[in-house]
């Protein structure tokens, strides 16, 4: 029955489609109704949703396992993530995603009975418009348009034991059980971002690649020309990420440094997402700073461009034994030197390290530039 002239709410699921939900009426929403193919983590029911009796708000309960991020009109998610058998409301203009903040599911507004359905926003350009650049852009990379992530910073407890050279394999088995249980800080169907189990700075998250297109590649000297848009996505999230703990308070206005080590110490490609300070108790062997401070550490736009240029991002397989002994050179603090135009900060031992790493003049080098 309708109420008002309002016959039924308006929603636009992931793939672009709009469906009208009618009065009276539940809908449940998940993997068929992602964007046509077969997401790998998106439950086949995720979500139930009814409209409410006064058409204001859109209600529904999480059925999957995924937790769903519910962002608002502003483009900002709400905290806390919506996890299963909790119920929300959705108000006209926000979404809820099927994964995560992803995959959202939006609700657009109740639809009057006597009048023409209103016209639904689409990045597909009409007949005879040219593809805006953005839109190309966001098509190659989703981290490009992709609404901030809100959320704390919260590291899981230090393991109580080394959990093996496996143990990243382990959490990209599961993702969401990852997020669940607080050893990841994000996840979505190409990206799962998890907290170092042995931070090395105030803030030290690790981006592991979900797709078949890096799987079975461990260190950077493994990357060849076909891995080019997979990493390039790898950049395009960690620039998404750090715009997101950025806006969110999540991160502090310190510099970082986002590189894969050149021999991982972990079987799973992982790149190092860690702020500069380097202040951590975990942080206790010569070998643990120069993994950050020589080039030991693979910048990743660096690697990417390497391997789009040469087809190769680093010295052969054959050749690591020469960079495993850049873990036992001089000690020096690349982010001083930069920041002091070349001048590099000599450091004897781990003493010498814990007492640059508190000084002033370490945390000015650490501070980002004041913009513009």
């Amino acid at each position: 029955m309708s109420r008002d002239g309002v016959e039924d709410a308006l929603l636009r699921l992931p793939g672009g489609a709009n469906v009208s939900l009618r009065a009276g009426t539940r809908l449940r929403l998940g993997r068929e109704h992602a964007s046509g193919d077969e997401r790998a983590f998106v439950s086949r029911e995720q979500l139930e949703v009814w409209a409410d009796e006064s058409w204001a708000v859109l209600r529904g309960t999480v059925l999957g396992k995924n937790p769903s991020v519910i962002t608002g009109a502003d483009g900002l998610a709400r905290l806390p993530a919506a996890r299963r058998g909790d119920e929300f409301e959705l108000r006209p203009g926000e979404s809820i995603g099927l994964l995560a903040a992803r995959q959202p599911v939006a609700f657009l507004l109740g639809r009057a009975a006597a009048a023409p359905p209103s016209p639904v926003a689409c990045d597909s350009p009409r007949e005879g418009e040219s593809t805006p650049k953005r839109a190309k852009s966001a098509a190659a990379s989703p981290y490009v348009s992709m609404a901030p992530l809100v959320r704390a910073y919260t590291p899981h407890a230090k393991p109580e034991r080394f959990e093996g050279l496996d143990a990243l394999v382990c959490l990209t088995r599961d993702p969401s059980e990852a997020l669940r249980s607080g050893r990841a800080y994000h996840f979505d169907e190409r990206v799962l971002v998890a907290y170092d189990a042995y931070a090395k700075a105030r803030v030290h998250l690790l981006l592991l690649p979900l797709g078949a297109e890096l799987r079975g590649v461990r260190a950077p000297c493994d990357l060849r020309s076909e891995h080019v848009h997979a990493m390039r996505e790898l950049v395009d999230c960690a620039r998404w990420l750090e715009r997101s703990m950025r806006a969110s308070g999540a991160l502090p206005d310190v510099r970082l440094l986002i590189g894969l080590h050149r021999v991982p110490s972990m079987n799973h490609l992982h790149v190092h997402f860690l702020s500069a300070d380097l202040d951590s108790d975990a942080l206790k062997t010569k070998r643990h700073w120069l993994s950050f401070n020589s080039t030991f550490f693979l910048p990743l736009e660096q690697c990417v461009d390497e391997l789009e240029r040469c087809g190769a991002a680093d010295v052969p397989r054959a050749q690591l034994g020469t960079v495993e002994a850049l873990l036992k050179g001089e000690m020096a603090c690349a982010v001083c030197a930069h920041s002091a135009g070349g001048s590099a900060v000599r450091l004897s031992n781990m003493a010498d390290v814990k007492r640059h790493v508190a000084s002033a003049e370490h945390r000015r080098a650490c501070r980002l530039a004041p913009a513009g």
